[in-house]
């Protein structure tokens, strides 16, 4: 029987790989192989980046050329080492295809902690703002959170005027519109990209879930045993052991 260790992202993992139709996968930081050698068992076409000699594509995700657009982006626990993440996230938008599959997942650790190359915070608010500034219309996306945070969605185009910019507007965009700040929502252009209100000082916290369904349950079709895994954060959090049935 097929055995996998899967530390990170196993919820994304199972409804990524279950609940949507994909044949080409890029997997962004790749590491070990673990996600990849998952997805391939279940029949996916997986092309790693890394740093890793063993990656297709040998190299910082930012500088490494792609050459294609794919059915789906695979993307666990590497936007949190990103100094450029806007640069990223652009990037990650020019190579999936439009009607793709997007999924991120991001650890939820408090930002007092100093943990070491991990230089960003994450929470769904912040998630949700960056890849709208990037162009995707995360109002249908699939958000669990857990002990990590993780976002899966299709590619639909978001178009607005603060899309690829490297500097974003607050509540000054009122004076650039000549109203009072009282009277503003400087998300109005984007809200309804959001897949919660998105108001100033609009808050999603705690475990929870938003699109996402049954998250102890997955579903495969598949004539394949279905796999077995170990997970230390499984382990540690034992409530949030998923289970995996046959359609």
């Amino acid at each position: 029987m097929p055995h996998f260790v899967i530390d990170w992202g196993l919820h994304a993992l199972l409804k990524f790989t279950f609940d949507y139709e994909t044949n080409t996968v890029l997997d962004i930081g790749s590491g070990l192989g673990e996600h990849k050698r998952f997805m391939e068992y279940f029949d996916k076409k997986v092309y790693s980046v890394d740093m890793t000699a063993k990656a297709d594509y040998f190299g910082d995700f930012l500088n490494v050329k792609i050459d294609n657009q794919f059915d789906a982006i695979w993307c666990s626990h590497v936007l949190e080492h990103q100094r450029n993440v806007g640069a990223f996230l652009d990037k990650i938008y020019l190579a999936l295809k439009l009607g793709g599959v997007l999924a991120i997942v991001v650890p939820t650790h408090s930002r007092d902690k100093l943990i070491p190359g991990h230089i960003t915070s994450w929470s769904i608010p912040l998630l949700c703002y960056n890849l709208v500034l990037a162009g995707f219309d995360c109002s249908q996306a699939s958000i669990l959170k857990t002990y990590e945070l993780s976002l899966i969605m299709k590619k639909n185009d978001a178009p607005h005027f603060e899309r690829g910019k490297n500097s974003i507007y607050g509540m000054e965009i009122a004076g650039y519109k000549k109203i009072k700040r009282e009277e503003m929502n400087p998300f109005e252009h984007i809200e309804s990209y959001f897949p919660f209100p998105a108001k100033p000082g609009s808050s999603v916290s705690g475990h929870g879930q938003i699109n996402w369904g049954n998250f102890l349950r997955y579903f495969v079709r598949t004539n394949k045993e279905i796999p077995t895994f170990e997970s230390k954060n499984i382990n540690i959090y034992p409530d949030f052991l998923p289970k995996i049935d046959r359609h």
